[in-house]
């Protein structure tokens, strides 16, 4: 993963839900502040510093410039408050019990994230 000083969002290439919000994010980073990796791509050393294979199929990751890692509701959260024009709803996200909302509406629609994909046409 290169650009040391993006963010990098590691998504399911695989998944028509995934790739629309990556289709919105590619929208909204007009500061080219996200670099975007499909999982397909992820290889060699940068897969070695990352999550199992699995894991990483089960939500999207959000690696920070300073290497931290974010998942699933946390990293649309923390994604969405450093895009400038999504920044309000990632504060919103984020805040106290809405956190904990968003990580189980989160894991709820990632586990049926094909379903949902043919409920909204998107494959």
């Amino acid at each position: 993963m290169s650009g040391m000083g993006q963010y990098h969002v590691i998504y399911d290439d695989n998944c028509p839900l995934c790739l629309a919000a990556i289709g919105q994010v590619r929208q909204l980073d007009r500061l080219g502040l996200v670099n975007l990796v499909a999982l397909s791509d992820v290889t060699g050393r940068a897969a070695s510093a990352l999550p199992a294979h699995r894991k990483l199929l089960e939500q999207m990751h959000l690696v920070t410039p300073e290497g931290r890692v974010y998942r699933g509701a946390d990293a649309v959260g923390v994604l969405a408050r450093v895009l400038p024009k999504s920044r309000y709803i990632g504060n919103f996200i984020l805040l106290p019990g809405v956190r904990q909302l968003a990580r189980i509406i989160y894991r709820l629609i990632a586990r049926h994230r094909l379903s949902v994909s043919r409920l909204c046409s998107l494959n």
